[in-house]
């Protein structure tokens, strides 16, 4: 069962991304600003390599940050291949993380 745990650690092949739809990062980007895997953002500006977007979960609440595209790099022993993509890292939040997040404020 491991390999679900690493295809969840992988980016969504497709992205639809707008304005104010809130999104968690799914890789650690940049610890000392607050961007942490599972860091709750709302998208504020779509650029075409970077996202401007405000932190809503963690000490960092309310700061304006940039999510620049990164390559993610797979090489799993089952596989004869390395997989190799250049993508936000990001996931839009599902409706129960949503919720929850309405509930701590």
């Amino acid at each position: 069962m491991s390999h679900l745990t690493d295809i969840q650690l992988m980016p969504p092949h497709i992205l639809r991304l707008q304005k104010n739809l809130i999104v968690v990062l799914i890789r650690n980007v940049d610890p000392n600003r607050g961007l942490c895997i599972g860091t709750h953002l709302i998208i504020k500006r779509l650029r075409r390599l970077l996202i401007e977007a405000e932190i809503i979960t963690g000490s960092n609440i309310g700061k304006t940050v940039l999510i620049p595209r990164i390559t993610f790099i797979f090489n799993m022993n089952r596989w004869p291949f390395k997989l190799k993509c250049t993508q936000f890292p990001i996931r839009i939040c599902d409706a129960n993380i949503i919720h929850g997040i309405n509930h701590e404020t």
